[in-house]
């Protein structure tokens, strides 16, 4: 006869998923950046994972270009 075992569902509260998508974009963000290096190398490419409505307008102002990513 076989037993059958309940098993549990593996939940994680709203903060751990967050924390996981940043860990994620930002492991993802560090590799493409030194390709992105790689492919411009008389361009200074630099990336910020912070928060874009963190960011003054001034922060953006001091860039020739800007490139954003999965922004709703």
């Amino acid at each position: 006869m076989i037993d059958m075992i309940e098993k549990e569902e593996n939940i994680i509260s709203e903060e751990e998923a967050a924390q996981y998508d940043r860990q994620i974009r930002l492991w993802g963000l560090d590799a493409s950046l030194e390709r992105a290096q790689f492919l411009n190398p008389m361009v200074e490419v630099k990336a910020d994972t912070d928060q874009v409505e963190s960011k003054s307008d001034d922060f953006f102002l001091q860039f020739d270009a800007v490139s954003k990513e999965n922004f709703p």
